[in-house]
């Protein structure tokens, strides 16, 4: 009984250890490199608010997609 409890918590702290030190968004070839999303808002609206939106893209070798749905 005292191995399983020593098991299931190993094996919940390499979980936990895996889960918060993964760099999703780090490229290793631009490190320095970001993305910037500004919001300005134009007018107010009764449902809402009108915007414009401006994407900057500081990275070397990613894209940002064009806006609209993909599939």
């Amino acid at each position: 009984m005292h191995n399983m409890h020593v098991l299931s918590f190993s094996l919940c702290v390499c979980i936990t250890i895996s889960c918060i030190f993964i760099p999703d968004a780090f490229d290793t070839f631009d490190p320095n490199g970001n993305s910037t999303i500004k919001w300005d808002v134009i007018s107010w609206t009764p449902d809402g608010y009108v915007a414009v939106v401006t994407i900057n893209n500081f990275q070397k070798y990613r894209h940002i997609q064009p806006p609209g749905w993909s599939l």
